[in-house]
């Protein structure tokens, strides 16, 4: 028996350090049954938790992902 694919599904990123994430990348696709959301951004990940919450985007309610913490990458 072989395993479904589930579809993406649309999410919005929200909050963060001013300035660090441009609003067009704010809109990811990810798993239906994700919660965690870790992001590369140069020299660091962006974490990002799905909270109970949704936002429109181009006539669509989407989940939204919050900023929630910041970790560098060890050199």
């Amino acid at each position: 028996m072989s395993a479904t694919a589930h579809p993406a599904v649309t999410v919005i990123l929200s909050g963060g350090p001013t300035g660090h994430l441009p609003e067009a990348q704010r809109i990811r696709e990810v798993g239906p049954d994700d919660t965690v959301l870790k992001v590369a951004e140069g020299r660091h990940y962006d974490h990002y938790h799905a909270v109970d919450e949704r936002h429109e985007v181009d006539g669509t309610l989407v989940r939204v992902f919050r900023w929630l913490y910041r970790t560098y990458v060890a050199e």
